[in-house]
């Protein structure tokens, strides 16, 4: 009966965390940190069928598939034609080269963590979390470089 009483409060203080816009007192922290986390998220949220991560998982296969057989045919496009080897074209070749390891590492997590049902370790979420913030700044900073090639080749 504890547990049930508890598992109400920690609700009730939760949802007033998350719907007002003041910060909790230190004992709503404090409890809430000490719960595991997936008790303090499914205080939160209703809980997933497994159906709905399987239909998820199939799809990130597909997008795993498109991604690296897109990325690849460019980067092997790039090496084997010499006349694809101009400065412009490096950028482009940039951009696939992040886009590949972005999707090797990130899509791939995504798509075990959906058919498995369980979340990786922290030590593997911060290492991919990493790699995706790397790799979207290098990506972002990829665009830049063949946005400004592009307006220097027109202007």
């Amino acid at each position: 009966m504890r547990a049930v009483s508890n598992q109400r409060y920690l609700r009730e203080r939760q949802v007033r965390m998350f719907s007002s816009m003041t910060p909790p007192v230190l004992g709503e922290v404090i409890c809430l940190e000490c719960c595991r986390e997936e008790d303090a998220h499914s205080l939160v949220f209703e809980k997933v069928p497994p159906v709905a991560h399987y239909i998820v998982g199939t799809l990130l296969v597909f997008l795993l598939f498109f991604g690296i057989s897109g990325n690849a045919v460019s980067i092997i496009l790039f090496h084997s034609s010499r006349k694809l080897q101009t400065p412009e074209n490096l950028f482009f070749l940039n951009l696939s080269v992040i886009d590949l390891i972005m999707v090797l590492s990130s899509q791939l997590l995504f798509c075990v963590t959906s058919f498995t049902l369980h979340p990786p370790t922290r030590v593997v979420c911060k290492l991919v979390g990493s790699v995706a913030t790397f790799g979207g700044i290098g990506s972002i900073v990829s665009q830049t470089a063949i946005a400004y090639d592009r307006y220097v080749m027109i202007c």
